[in-house]
């Protein structure tokens, strides 16, 4: 199975259902547009969080980080990508809507949007990659019985 990497908190939220749409600068990830893939927590923190998500989301909506193995780095869930879109820069282009299920503003930027969400019961220890890396099939399978 295909797999992308999202810094943490950002692959926590998608895993609990906050985040529908992922976002990156690049449209590298449109291949994957109709197909299941895995979601990857990386060591790497995105520090600026609070900062990114404050005007898309309630903080006080966030659960914390302490003590849940969903907070560490890992393979967390496989999400089904329906639709792949650039969304154009100009601010008259209203997103207020996708921004707050991207949990930051959106324009300009190349948005996947993240659909029949399946956790697994407990994350799996992985080292991810950059861009798209694949993941075998029955390490997901093996982790929930699929």
């Amino acid at each position: 199975m295909k797999a992308i990497s999202l810094h943490r908190p950002w692959a926590q939220w998608v895993a609990l259902g906050l985040k529908t749409v992922e976002t990156r600068t690049h449209d590298r990830f449109k291949g994957l547009v109709g197909q299941r893939i895995a979601i990857h927590a990386a060591q790497k923190w995105d520090y600026d969080w609070k900062i990114k998500v404050a005007d898309y989301g309630k903080l006080d909506l966030f659960p914390g980080f302490e003590g849940d193995p969903i907070w560490r780095p890992g393979l967390l869930c496989m999400v089904f990508v329906s639709d792949g879109k650039q969304i154009p820069a100009e601010p008259f282009y209203h997103v207020m809507d996708v921004n707050r299920l991207a949990l930051c503003d959106i324009r300009g930027r190349y948005c996947l949007l993240l659909n029949d969400l399946k956790v697994l019961e407990k994350p799996i220890p992985w080292k991810g990659g950059r861009g798209i890396f694949n993941v075998p099939d029955e390490v997901l399978k093996n982790a929930n019985n699929l």
